[in-house]
C-alpha cells in the first residue's frame, strides 16, 4: 500500500484500498470504489497513512498516480468495473490477496485487481511462482513493501530538515508495481519540491514522484512554521 491506492491508466486500485470500496459494494452501501484514499499502488495514504495530470516526475524511471492507494505506488488506477464482477467474486479475491499477502512474507510488495484478476507484485521467483499457484496473476517488482514504507518515513523525516522546501503534503502514496512513491502539493510547490528530490534523493533508489494537488483546502501536512 500505496483492492489508498484513483488513476484509469495502466494499472488498478491497491487491493488495500480497495478493499474498503469492496466491503461498501457488497453491503450495497459503497459510492465509486476509486474515490481518493487510494493506491494508486498502487497502496495509498494521506501525508500519515499515504496522489493527476502533468506528473513531475524524479529520481528513476517509472509513472505513478495513487488517488486511490494504494498499494502501493506508480500507477494505481481503479479496480474492474464492479458491474462485471459478481460479489462472490470480489470476495474470493480479497480472501485470496489477504491470504497471498500473509503467505508471501517480506516478498510481498503490492496487489490490485485489473480484469477480474488479482495481480500480486512479488519480489523473488518462489513468490512468483507461489503466486500463480494459487491463481494470481504474479509481477515482479523491484522492492518489496517493507522497502517501500523505509524510503517513505525517510522522505517525511527530509521533509522536516533545513535542507528540504516548505511544502504542504496533501497526498502520498507508494507502489511496488512502478516502485515508486507519489505525492501531491499546491501547484506553485511542485517545482521546488522536484528539484530538490531530484538533487539529494533522500529516498535512495526508490522514484518520488511529485503532482500539483487540487486540494484539500486545508492541507492534512505540513513542514512549514
Amino acid at each position: 500500500m500505496s483492492i489508498p491506492k484513483n488513476t484509469s491508466n495502466l494499472a488498478k486500485a491497491p487491493v488495500a484500498v480497495f478493499a474498503a470500496a469492496a466491503l461498501l459494494f457488497l453491503s450495497g452501501c459503497g459510492q465509486d470504489a476509486q474515490s481518493p484514499q487510494p493506491r494508486p499502488s498502487a497502496s495509498s495514504t494521506s501525508p500519515d497513512t499515504e496522489p493527476s495530470a502533468n506528473p513531475h516526475v524524479s529520481g528513476a524511471p517509472a509513472a505513478q498516480d495513487s488517488t486511490t492507494a494504494g498499494t502501493t505506488g506508480a500507477v494505481p488506477a481503479t479496480p474492474s468495473d464492479p458491474d462485471t464482477a459478481t460479489d462472490e467474486n470480489m470476495t474470493q479475491l480479497l480472501q485470496l490477496h489477504t491470504q497471498l499477502k500473509t503467505d508471501l512474507g517480506s516478498a510481498y510488495s503490492d496487489a490490485w485487481i485489473e480484469n477480474n484478476q488479482l495481480h500480486v507484485a512479488v519480489t523473488t521467483p518462489e513468490a512468483e511462482a507461489a503466486v500463480a499457484e494459487a491463481g494470481a496473476v504474479p509481477y515482479r517488482a523491484e522492492f518489496t513493501d517493507a522497502q517501500l514504507q523505509d524510503a517513505t518515513a525517510a522522505f517525511k523525516a527530509w521533509l522536516g530538515t533545513d535542507s528540504a522546501p516548505q511544502v504542504q503534503l496533501h497526498w502520498l502514496s507508494t507502489s511496488g508495481r512502478t516502485g515508486s512513491i507519489t505525492v501531491r502539493v499546491p501547484a506553485e510547490q511542485v517545482q521546488p519540491l522536484t528539484d530538490a528530490v531530484t538533487e539529494q534523493q533522500p529516498t535512495g533508489a526508490v522514484q518520488v514522484i511529485v503532482e500539483e494537488s487540487s486540494g484539500p483546502a486545508t492541507p492534512l501536512g505540513t513542514n512549514g512554521p
